[in-house]
């Protein structure tokens, strides 16, 4: 985690580094619902974020996934992510620490008849004891905004397919999420979020089912806070879900744009 606070000082102290003028309405994975949105990063920007999820299931085992992360913005709308998490708890989806490298590309920008597209590809490394072989993950999301403006309520669809190795016999080697999600301002600093989320558990044969609600809100022009709860539907009824985290962008940070 070192690696992390000394590069957040090095953004931090460089000068002539403006701050980004934040979107409520921009989604990263687990801020503040579990999809994310098909945009990345400007070009020449870094954000800095936290954010957790803990999942507490319907007979009181729980599992917390969290941890900071530094996303980069790179010409030709790439994005290039690096995340070490912690993964805690007692639930049997709890396989110990993760380092991700993720590298988004925004392959086009939205139209009045067609959404944005993003294609994600995903490693996370574990390290430390008690966990499975290197998690690979494709992920596609197409994002549409509801109307001409800005301010207008976005949709958008999220579909993603993971591979474990060293899966154990009675776990998945390949698992699917597929989702939806909204969003809409309250006003020119707070979005409603929400979505519904469907993926295969690593055991064999487990589904979950949510819908998860949470709420961005800009602080000054550039800090997101984000905090949403999710209920668990069908055979996940009793199961529930907390986001928390922080997102902050720097603009001009590197020296492309």
């Amino acid at each position: 985690m070192a690696w992390v606070g000394s590069v957040y000082v090095c953004f931090l102290l460089q000068p002539g580094a403006a701050q980004a003028q934040a979107d409520p309405q921009a989604l990263s994975t687990n801020l503040p619902v579990r999809l994310k949105d098909a945009f990345v990063t400007d070009p020449g920007a870094v954000t800095l974020q936290y954010g957790s999820r803990t999942t507490i299931e319907d007979d009181g085992r729980y599992s917390l996934r969290g941890g900071p992360a530094l996303k980069f913005g790179l010409p030709g709308r790439i994005e290039l992510s690096l995340a070490p998490f912690r993964q805690l708890g007692d639930a049997s989806s709890v396989h110990g620490n993760l380092a991700g490298a993720e590298l988004e590309w925004n392959l086009n920008q939205q139209s009045r008849h067609i959404p944005a597209f993003l294609l994600a590809l995903i490693r996370d490394e574990p390290y430390g004891g008690g966990h499975q072989g290197p998690h690979y993950a494709v992920q596609g999301v197409a994002t549409k905004s509801l109307g001409g403006r800005r301010e207008a309520p976005r949709l958008g669809v999220e579909v993603a397919w993971t591979h474990t190795v060293g899966a154990a016999t009675d776990e998945r080697h390949g698992r699917w999420l597929a989702g939806i999600v909204w969003s809409r301002l309250l006003d020119r600093r707070t979005a409603l979020v929400a979505d519904l989320v469907y993926q295969q558990q690593n055991r064999r044969g487990h589904e979950s089912d949510y819908l998860d609600v949470g709420f961005n809100r800009i602080v000054g022009r550039s800090l997101t806070l984000s905090a949403g709860l999710g209920p668990g539907l069908a055979q996940d009824a009793a199961a529930v879900r907390v986001f928390a985290g922080i997102k902050w962008t720097i603009k001009d940070a590197l020296p492309w744009q």
